[in-house]
């Protein structure tokens, strides 16, 4: 009885985590500090509009040239259905 019981909060851990992180609905760049959609406007500036934070170099192509963490790939929508 005990392993069931550990198996069934293992499984609701899981369910809970997967719910939360959501699954990504677009690959658009996103400024990791304030979550604002960088599509478009990546290629003319290296810092955040919103918010200022800086968001790496770029070469002449507009990709990356240092990719940073600052800059995350995709919107993710919670699923609510996981988490309850």
């Amino acid at each position: 009885m005990t392993w069931f019981l550990a198996a069934a909060a293992m499984l609701g851990s899981a369910l809970m985590v997967l719910g939360l992180q959501g699954r990504r609905v677009d690959d658009h760049p996103i400024c990791r500090k304030c979550r604002f959609d960088l599509q478009g406007i990546l290629t003319k500036v290296n810092v955040c509009p919103e918010c200022g934070s800086d968001l790496g170099s770029t070469d002449e192509s507009g990709a990356c040239a240092f990719p940073s963490r600052t800059i995350r790939v995709g919107n993710r929508k919670r699923s609510r259905s996981l988490v309850v």
